[in-house]
């Protein structure tokens, strides 16, 4: 079998090679903006993305039978506005973890959270299209979410005193009023620096209200 070639002197990348390799970035990184940039799901999505797929194939005719019969369109006894909204029937399922994992259950569960608008999607391909994008905002607001919640509180232990020495040092050096509990910025000079957690941190801090940030324990902060 031949082998990839690739520039002189330098290794051949794999298609199928992990985001750190691909874009050169550290080891230990955070993974999620590297998936990001890279416009790849993380596998939890993915998984919901296979899934999803397979239900709208089923729908359409397009999955083997077996896959069909477990798919039960939503009639209900009643004319409403969910009627041509393509919903499925969720079963009953034991509070077992196996229950809960099988297709039958999950496929209609995820499918009746979709927007209408991907649900309806008149191709297979439009269908990915508009599913991905869905997948995608949804995960990255969420880990952005918590990834900024985790940001701050670590702010918050560092001018309490209670976090690392290192970062309370330096949130120390650049507390600007005592008053308004407002921080500087350091300067930055690569665009890397704009993640630094020296800035972001102090980004996301800045835009606190007050009352949040007098917090006086860490309890009534994290609340």
């Amino acid at each position: 079998m031949a082998r990839p070639t690739g520039p002189p002197g330098k290794s051949p990348v794999s298609p199928y090679a992990s985001p750190p390799l691909l874009t050169g970035t550290r080891k230990r990184g955070h993974i999620s903006p590297v998936l990001a940039s890279l416009h790849w799901l993380p596998v939890k999505f993915r998984i919901e993305f296979k899934i999803l797929l397979l239900n709208y194939k089923a729908l359409h005719g397009q999955a083997p039978s077996y896959l069909k019969e477990l798919i039960v369109p939503y009639y209900p006894t009643r004319t409403l506005c969910s009627l041509n909204a393509g919903l499925l029937v969720v079963p009953i399922v034991s509070k077992s973890r196996t229950g809960a994992r099988a297709f039958s259950y999950q496929a209609p569960l995820q499918w009746n959270q979709l927007p209408v608008v991907v649900r309806e999607a008149d191709t297979l391909s439009t269908f990915k299209s508009r599913l991905k994008t869905f997948l995608f905002d949804k995960a990255y607001s969420a880990i952005q979410i918590k990834l900024n919640f985790n940001t701050l509180l670590l702010v918050f232990k560092s001018l309490k005193g209670v976090g690392p020495n290192y970062l309370h040092d330096m949130f120390k050096r650049s507390l600007r009023s005592q008053h308004k509990q407002l921080l500087l910025k350091p300067t930055i000079r690569t665009k890397q620096g704009e993640a630094a957690f020296s800035h972001y941190g102090v980004h996301l801090w800045n835009q606190l209200p007050e009352t949040i940030k007098n917090a006086p324990t860490i309890a009534i902060f994290k609340s």
